[in-house]
């Protein structure tokens, strides 16, 4: 299971996981986007304003989705 618009992280970085993981010729890769819980110690700490500053932005979040859909896509 992989997970992307986690804190920190880029497009770039997330090609390269996706790239990683499938060159161990895995039989299924599960990928999904964060989703932020309240009421959590995740959501405590990246539910806020000054939080999300920390995640990928709405578009960036959007083309990693594209690109996993691609990716996977084309590893069959």
């Amino acid at each position: 299971d992989l997970m992307s618009g986690i804190p920190f992280q880029t497009l770039g970085g997330w090609e390269d996981t996706l790239k990683k993981v499938a060159e161990l010729g895995p039989e299924h890769i599960s990928a999904y986007s964060l989703i932020i819980e309240e009421g959590t110690p995740f959501g405590e700490r990246y539910g806020s304003e000054e939080g999300r500053k920390l995640l990928p932005d709405e578009d960036s979040e959007r083309e990693m989705y594209h690109e996993t859909k691609r990716f996977l896509k084309d590893c069959g």
